[in-house]
C-alpha cells in the first residue's frame, strides 16, 4: 500500500467508478484480469484505475487523495509457442569488457503491507457511475429473492453498514458478515436504508416471497451440518455444562459446542442468553419445550476415540446357527419439524464461564490478531464504521467485528469500543501509525502476516 503515490498515465486496463462496492470492488476488478499488477483508488470520486505496468519502481508522488496497491508478485508469463530446435550454434565470441556499475536507484517510497481483496465474481468494467443497484448482487453461494423477507427472524443482528458513510462495502459487507458467521443461513438487505438483517432460521417455507417490497433476501446454499429444532429440547441432558453468553450470543454458544469433541448439540434460550451443551441430545431424544428454547443438533456424530491395539484372538469356533428372525419394532413417531442450519465458526474456545461472568469484549483475542489496549488510528476507518450490537440483544458484537474484518481481506486491522459497540475497519492502520495507549476505551486488533499486496500512498502509474 502506497499512500499519496501513483503512476500517472499507466491505467492501461481501464478506469471505472465504484460508488457501491468501494475499494474492495476495485481490488476485485484487478484480481479478475491476469495482467493487472496494481490499482489506484481515489476515495472522494470512487475512482478505480487498473494497470499492467505500474509497480514500485514507476511510482511518483501524487495527491494525498490517491492510494496505490501494488502486487508483491508478477503474474506468470504467457507460454511461448514451441519452436523447432535451432542448428548447432558457432562457438561463442569472447566476453566483452566489463561495464561500469549503473548508479544506485533512489530509495522506494515508504510502504505498508495490506491484504488481497476477495476474489468475488467479476463483471466487465462498468461505465462511469453506471453500477447496478446493490440488490442486484448475487454469487454462487447465495440464492437471491426480490421483495422478500422473514419478519422478526434477525436473530444474529441488525446492521446499518453503509448508511450515510462513504466507501463502505454495503451489501458486499453484509454478505461477507453472513458468510463469516456460519450460524447465519440467510440475510435481508434494504437499499433505501442500507439495513442488513442476519438470520439463523429464515429459509424456504418461512419467507414471504414478494411480500416485502424494497427488501432482498439471500439464502445460503447447502450443505448443512446442523439441524435447528424450534420449541424442542432435551431436558436434563446438558452433561457438558450450562453457561450464560450475554456478549457473544447464539454464535458464542455454538462455538463452545464446537470446542468440545463430544458435543453433538446445544440448546439456546435467548431471553436469558442461556447455553446448554450436550453429548447425548439428538433428534430421537428431543421433546417439546417452551417456545423460548431452540436446539441445534449436529447432522453427524464426532469420530469415536481410537481403541488401544490388542493381540489377535485365537481362532474362533464355528458360528452357531442364526436365531429365528424377530418381529420388526414398532415404527418411531415422526420427528419434530426441522430446518437446516450452519456449523458455528471454530473460534478459540475458553472454559465455560460461570453465569454472567463473561469477560469484557475488549479481552477478545485470537491467533489471527494482535491485541492493543487503549489504542487506535484516528481517521483510518476507510472500510467503514459499524455499530454492531448497539442496544440490540443477542448480537455478535466484537466477534462480528472480527468476522467482518477477516472476511474483507482488504481489512488489515479493526478498532472496537465497548461503550458504544463501535467497530472501525481499516486498510491502513498498522505498526507505526497507531497511538499506543492514546485512545482510552478503544481496543485495536492487528491482523498478522502474510500479506499479498503492498500499498503506496501518494504514488501512481
Amino acid at each position: 500500500l502506497y499512500e499519496a503515490y501513483g503512476c500517472q498515465g499507466r491505467n492501461e486496463l481501464g478506469t471505472s467508478y465504484e460508488p457501491q462496492g468501494g475499494l474492495s470492488a476495485c481490488g476485485t476488478l484487478c484480481e479478475g484480469q491476469a495482467s493487472c499488477i496494481s490499482f489506484e483508488w481515489k476515495a472522494s470520486e470512487h475512482k478505480c484505475q487498473l494497470s499492467s505496468s505500474c509497480n514500485a519502481m514507476t511510482l511518483t508522488p501524487a495527491s494525498s487523495e490517491w492510494v496505490t496497491y501494488v502486487r508483491s508478485f508478477q503474474p506468470p508469463p504467457s507460454p511461448s509457442p514451441s519452436l523447432p530446435s535451432p542448428p548447432m550454434s558457432p562457438p561463442s565470441p569472447p566476453s566483452p569488457p566489463s561495464l561500469p556499475s549503473p548508479p544506485s536507484l533512489p530509495p522506494l517510497p515508504p510502504q505498508a503491507p495490506i491484504f488481497l481483496p476477495p476474489a468475488l465474481p467479476v463483471s466487465p468494467l462498468p461505465a462511469p457511475l453506471s453500477a447496478p443497484p446493490q440488490s442486484a448482487f448475487n454469487s454462487s453461494r447465495y440464492v437471491y429473492h426480490a421483495d422478500t423477507g422473514c419478519a422478526g427472524r434477525n436473530e444474529l443482528g441488525i446492521s446499518t453498514e453503509g448508511l450515510g458513510l462513504p466507501n463502505l462495502e454495503g451489501l458486499t459487507a453484509c454478505e461477507a458478515l453472513c458468510t463469516a458467521l456460519t450460524l447465519c443461513i440467510s440475510f435481508e438487505w434494504q437499499d433505501a436504508t442500507h439495513k442488513c438483517h442476519l438470520s439463523s432460521s429464515c429459509l424456504e417455507g418461512r419467507f414471504n416471497s414478494g411480500g416485502s417490497p424494497g427488501w432482498s433476501l439471500y439464502l445460503k446454499t447447502p450443505p448443512y451440518t446442523y439441524m435447528l429444532y424450534e420449541a424442542y429440547g432435551c431436558q436434563g441432558r446438558n452433561e457438558l455444562g450450562t453457561s450464560y453468553e450475554p456478549q457473544g450470543g447464539l454464535s458464542a454458544c455454538g462455538t463452545l459446542c464446537e470446542g468440545q469433541a463430544s458435543c453433538i448439540s446445544f440448546e439456546w434460550k435467548a431471553s436469558e442468553h442461556k447455553c446448554q451443551l450436550s453429548s447425548s441430545c439428538n433428534a430421537m431424544t428431543l421433546t417439546p419445550a417452551s417456545s423460548e428454547w431452540v436446539t441445534y443438533v449436529r447432522s453427524f456424530q464426532p469420530p469415536p476415540s481410537p481403541s488401544p491395539s490388542l493381540p489377535s484372538p485365537p481362532m474362533s469356533p464355528p458360528s452357531p446357527p442364526s436365531p429365528p428372525s424377530l418381529p420388526s419394532p414398532p415404527s418411531l413417531p415422526p420427528l419434530p419439524p426441522q430446518a437446516p442450519i450452519f456449523l458455528p465458526p471454530a473460534l478459540p474456545v475458553s472454559p465455560l464461564p460461570a453465569p454472567l461472568s463473561a469477560p469484557p469484549q475488549s479481552a477478545f483475542n485470537s491467533s489471527r490478531y494482535v491485541y492493543h489496549a487503549d489504542t487506535g488510528c484516528a481517521g483510518r476507518n476507510e472500510l467503514g464504521i459499524s455499530t454492531e450490537g448497539l442496544g440490540l440483544p443477542n448480537l455478535e458484537g466484537l466477534t462480528a467485528c472480527e468476522a467482518l474484518c477477516t472476511a474483507l481481506t482488504l481489512c488489515i486491522s479493526f478498532e472496537w469500543q465497548d461503550a458504544t459497540h463501535k467497530c472501525h475497519l481499516s486498510s491502513s492502520c498498522l505498526e507505526g501509525r497507531f497511538n499506543s495507549g492514546g485512545s482510552p476505551g478503544w481496543s485495536l486488533y492487528l491482523k498478522t502476516p502474510p500479506y499479498t499486496y503492498m500499498l503506496y500512498e501518494a504514488y501512481g502509474c
